[in-house]
């Protein structure tokens, strides 16, 4: 489902004409950040979002559910008190907010396709590639520098994009695929005081440090601080091993 099937879902669901509103706060740069995360094996896309109010007083949290199997917008969610006083009769409200967000989530789709057109299409197929020296090209543009810093200091964003149709696709998937194993190494070293030396792509995280709630809880904190994507307790346990845990987070990014 692409992103024109998601805004005609969308529009059946603004009951209240709330979209064009929506529009003009995404135009004047309200929404503060967007994210998403697909779930290939329920069918479902949940994007998540900050907007904030006109009058800079209020921060709004934003939730939407889509049912990609069924094709369907099944769960809204805001904190503004236009949503609070509708949602009541309407579990799929759209305030001006949701709005927003959808259409920044639109923007940021499009923009990762154009910077992955733009990075496939000087590949030919009748000259030898040099690997290396275009995965450093690709790396460089699709997800910008790859750091982080486990340990304290400052972050920045680790923006993780799996290549789907540019020539030498695995080996591009494998180069990202060791650095997102690295730092989960890294993450699960800090959370649970271990050392780094002795965790590896096959550790069972579970069953080597337990399953207590609140570490995994700092972990999935972790995780989502520098990947903005959005861990549950129970995803520590459906991938218990550092390798299944960087596989899930590549493909939710």
């Amino acid at each position: 489902m692409d992103v024109i099937q998601l805004n005609t879902l969308i529009i059946k669901k603004d009951t209240n004409n709330r979209l064009s509103r929506g529009m003009r706060c995404y135009k004047e740069g309200l929404v503060l950040d967007v994210k998403s995360m697909a779930d290939r094996e329920y069918g479902s896309l949940d994007i998540y979002g900050k907007v904030m109010s006109e009058n800079d007083i209020n921060v709004y949290n934003i939730n939407l559910s889509f049912d990609i199997k069924k094709g369907d917008l099944i769960y809204t969610e805001c904190n503004c008190i236009d949503f609070e006083n509708n949602c009541d009769f309407n579990s799929t409200y759209i305030c001006k907010h949701i709005g927003a967000t959808f259409y920044k989530f639109v923007e940021a789709v499009e923009e990762k396709k154009k910077i992955k057109n733009s990075s496939c299409e000087n590949i030919s197929e009748d000259k030898e590639i040099d690997k290396d020296e275009l995965a450093k090209k690709i790396i460089k543009e699709l997800m910008g520098s790859i750091q982080y810093a486990p340990t304290g200091g400052n972050k920045r964003k680790l923006e993780f994009t799996i290549i789907d149709d540019c020539k030498e696709m695995d080996y591009f998937r494998l180069l990202v695929r060791d650095e997102m194993i690295k730092f989960i190494v890294d993450c699960v070293a800090q959370t649970y005081r271990a050392d780094a030396a002795g965790i590896s792509e096959s550790t069972n995280i579970p069953e080597e440090f337990g399953t207590k709630s609140l570490q995994r809880v700092s972990l999935c904190a972790l995780i989502e601080n520098e990947t903005d994507v959005v861990l549950s307790l129970g995803d520590i346990g459906k991938y218990p091993t550092v390798g299944e845990l960087a596989d899930f987070i590549l493909e939710s990014e």
